[in-house]
């Protein structure tokens, strides 16, 4: 390069950053496990959701709550030098999904408890863990308690105590239906149902121990580079926020929600992605001197997307520059502002 604080695409190829033929692990039954990191490979993308809890049992005077959803991420792993393997343990009602020793963790829902629904799973990652996408759990509702009097000759009350749903983890999940009795109406009771995908399971009806299971959960690991052969992951560019930042994007998952926000589905561009996309000519012209900001692990990134009210840090930029090339540029300004690049 002939200037230091400017890395072109061509730069990046000769960093070596593409290359290997990649694959996906998938793993969804609950426990312990471990996965063979393929030669070569020091990057994982990982997918998780954590298992839903159960729905709690109904008593003679009420109904149970729902279990709570799973915690969801979705994040960037750099491995630890020298990783031959991981341990994978995929969530359940009563176990978190964890990648490795809590790289990431994404936490079961809580189980529901007398009228009570449980807690939303959470999500944690360690060193080496970059957030692409992370959601809590959701809580599972409340049961009801039965009051009121007879109804005719049937001797319903007048509100059964029903069960409360299950709360769901990210898409796509669901939470289970909770027991709902009809009512002194002609029909059929809505029976309870299990979650699915880290779903919470819905609770039991009065005076019911049949709950609702939470669904299990699930991991997917994506890796590229290594092996042989020369094929890359495929990038789809979405576009650039219509909306224009400083540095401070609430760090990088806030930086993805702001692409998701205008782009379902998109994250901030990372500089590899931005060399898949020149790969296969998807990076559309701009003006001259159009800049928006990009994610790279050489660059301070504006101390993790959370500085913008200072000059003294810098974040990387997509530039284009007055001959209409366009660079990745290592010294944009913090303190100014840009739009977001996003890609899928």
């Amino acid at each position: 390069m002939s200037d230091g604080s400017l890395k072109t695409v061509q730069d990046l190829l000769k960093d070596g950053v593409g290359g290997g033929s990649g694959g996906t692990a998938v793993f969804n039954t609950p426990g312990v496990t471990s996965w063979l990191v393929p030669a070569g490979v020091t990057q994982v993308t990982v997918e998780m959701w954590g298992g839903g809890g159960n729905g709690a049992p109904g008593a003679s005077n009420r109904g149970g709550g729902g279990g709570g959803g799973g915690g969801y991420v979705k994040a960037i792993v750099n491995l630890p030098f020298g990783t031959s393997s991981l341990s994978v343990q995929v969530g359940s009602a009563s176990l978190d999904s964890i990648l490795g020793s809590n790289l990431v963790v994404a936490r079961h829902g809580g189980s529901g408890s007398g009228l009570s629904g449980g807690a939303g799973g959470t999500v944690s990652l360690g060193t080496g863990a970059t957030s692409i996408f992370q959601f809590p759990g959701v809580a599972g509702s409340v049961g009801t308690s039965a009051f009121g009097t007879g109804c005719g000759d049937a001797g319903f009350y007048t509100q059964p105590g029903n069960g409360g749903d299950g709360g769901a983890s990210y898409t796509p999940s669901t939470g289970g239906k909770g027991f709902v009795h009809p009512t002194c109406s002609v029909g059929p009771d809505i029976q309870v149902t299990d979650g699915t995908l880290g779903g919470g399971g819905g609770g039991a009806g009065q005076a019911s121990s049949v709950f609702g299971n939470g669904g299990t959960g699930k991991i997917i690991i994506t890796y590229f580079g290594g092996g042989s052969g020369g094929g890359t992951r495929a990038v789809t560019f979405a576009g650039y926020t219509s909306q224009i930042y400083n540095g401070d994007l609430g760090g990088v998952v806030g930086a993805n929600n702001k692409c998701n926000s205008e782009f379902a589905g998109s994250h901030i561009c990372t500089a590899i992605d931005i060399e898949r996309l020149a790969l296969t000519n998807q990076i559309p012209s701009k003006p001259n001197y159009f800049e928006a900001f990009v994610f790279d692990i050489h660059s301070d990134n504006c101390v993790g997307f959370t500085m913008g009210n200072t000059n003294a840090n810098y974040g990387e930029t997509l530039y284009y520059q007055a001959n209409g090339n366009y660079i990745l540029k290592l010294a944009g300004i913090c303190g100014a502002r840009y739009p977001i690049t996003c890609c899928k």
